[in-house]
């Protein structure tokens, strides 16, 4: 079982990115935002205690989390994945996310 979080990648960041690796360029991330947890949109798209949101609609940032999965999945062999932060993504991500892994 591998504990996983597609939601964000790091403590705050500011204007400059780049020393988030690999995900190193601030469009890969939505603008710093508080949530409101009454408003859907805005559980997807702010950032939770702070942490930087990733954009899954971005291409790169989509792409880069459907690949991670899968090769670390295969790689070392897990079984399942107990997922983090699932109403801080938008569901239409979650069923790409789990056919990419591949397991329950």
């Amino acid at each position: 079982m591998l504990d996983v979080v597609a939601n964000h990648s790091t403590y705050y960041i500011d204007a400059d990115c780049s020393n988030v690796i690999p995900l190193n360029k601030c469009e890969y991330y939505h603008t710093k935002c508080d949530i409101d947890w009454n408003v859907q949109w805005s559980v997807e798209n702010c950032w939770l205690a702070g942490l930087a949101d990733l954009d899954q609609s971005n291409s790169y940032v989509h792409d880069y989390l459907l690949n991670w999965i899968a090769n670390v999945v295969q790689k070392f062999d897990f079984d399942g994945l107990r997922i983090d932060t699932i109403p801080e993504v938008p569901m239409d991500f979650w069923s790409e996310y789990t056919a990419a892994a591949g397991v329950f």
